[in-house]
């Protein structure tokens, strides 16, 4: 069975492998943190933190081997509804990415991509069959 949930300390050692094979150097563990597990193994893992009183999302990686399945949208999704439950209405990142374009990251101006969270749940969830609700 896969599922999300909030980084643990039991987590860091495979967490901070897949950063590694995926070249992100990045072992704050400041932020929301959240983990994709199936059969006990990390399988994805996404991050945002708060910079200057906004919500940047730091990374959204999901192992080589599982892409392809939707996890990618559930975990960004996870994140999403962590964050509009503080309040937060605005996701940032600062890469141009394809995937977060499609999900609807808008490009803001040369220094970040802007998500309004609220319209990334007016549209189904592929990783749930359609549902929008957690």
């Amino acid at each position: 069975m896969i599922y999300f949930r909030k980084l643990i300390e039991g987590d860091l050692e495979k967490v901070n492998k897949l950063l590694k094979e995926e070249n992100i150097n990045d072992r704050d563990t400041d932020g929301i943190i959240y983990v994709v597990i199936e059969d006990e193994e990390v399988r994805g893992i996404g991050k945002v933190k708060e910079k200057d009183y906004k919500w940047f999302l730091e990374y959204l990686v999901i192992k080589k081997e599982m892409r392809g399945k939707r996890l990618g949208d559930g975990l960004l999704r996870v994140l999403s509804n962590m964050l509009l439950k503080k309040g937060v209405v605005r996701l940032y990142c600062r890469q141009e990415n394809d995937f977060l374009i499609k999900k609807g990251f808008n490009k803001k101006d040369d220094n970040y991509f802007e998500l309004n969270i609220e319209e990334l749940f007016e549209h189904k969830c592929d990783a749930c069959g359609g549902i929008n609700e957690f």
